[in-house]
């Protein structure tokens, strides 16, 4: 038997035109909130000559900043850690996303970015580079 085109248009739901896949969004979340600790790194570069003392710096402040995430009785202060937050792409993956979040979770990134960040750029900008 052969099969005859169908007249009928193709009917595309409402919810899949323009979508982007969970894998997608979650890693993009994952670069943004990456954004904070590059300009932690960057902050700890512009204080040494030594590109390997910035680098090892920025990785004690990330284990750090894990470590502090791991003790109850820190809980205060666990909303403001640059890890904290870091697990939260696995919210693309649930069938409603929380987008107040991953909000935070940007949040609590562009804060991050903001002073350290202008730490780097004051130092930068008082900083010989000539040398």
């Amino acid at each position: 038997m052969r099969a005859t085109p169908s007249t009928s248009p193709m009917v595309v739901p409402e919810s899949s035109v323009m979508s982007v896949s969970p894998n997608s969004a979650a890693a993009g979340y994952v670069a943004l909130s990456l954004t904070g600790l590059v300009a932690v790194g960057l902050s700890f570069s512009t204080l040494t000559e030594v590109p390997v003392g910035a680098m090892a710096t920025t990785v004690v402040v990330a284990i750090a900043s894990a470590v502090l995430d791991t003790l109850p009785q820190l809980a205060a202060i666990h909303p403001g850690l640059l890890t904290h937050h870091w697990l939260n792409s696995a919210e693309f993956l649930r069938v409603q996303v929380d987008w107040s979040v991953l909000g935070q979770g940007m949040a609590v990134q562009a804060a991050w970015v903001v002073i350290f960040g202008s730490l780097a750029w004051s130092r930068l900008l008082t900083a010989d580079v000539s040398s």
